[in-house]
């Protein structure tokens, strides 16, 4: 389970990478194949690559495995609360809709399988 976390954080980091970096990316290549001289846009892409930097630490910080998985947790509680007030029955708690493994109810795992 801690590599699927993993492998969230890295593909969440990535596409923010990506994001972050492909405003200078296409403003280097209309620089290359055109003669486009906008310095505001410029400006602009060079900024919105620097948000890389300043962001990535906090998605590292928030999609730690606890907070993550706190968060996925109240997540889950809210979905089980808000879909039995809509069924109009008891809460059904966080089992139905939690990844497994991540309920408050299961054994921890510990060690390799």
């Amino acid at each position: 389970m801690e590599e699927l976390d993993h492998l969230v954080l890295l593909g969440l980091m990535t596409v923010l990478f990506t994001v972050c970096s492909l405003p200078l990316i296409i403003r280097a290549y209309m620089g290359a194949f055109a003669a486009d001289f906008n310095e505001n846009a410029d400006l602009s892409a060079l900024r919105f690559l620097s948000v890389n930097s300043i962001v990535d630490p906090w998605v590292f910080i928030i999609f730690r495995t606890s907070v993550f998985r706190g968060f996925v947790r109240r997540v889950c509680r809210r979905l089980g609360s808000r879909r039995a007030s809509l069924k109009g029955s008891s809460p059904a708690g966080d089992s139905q809709f939690c990844p497994p493994g991540w309920r408050r109810t299961d054994p921890p795992h510990l060690g390799v399988p």
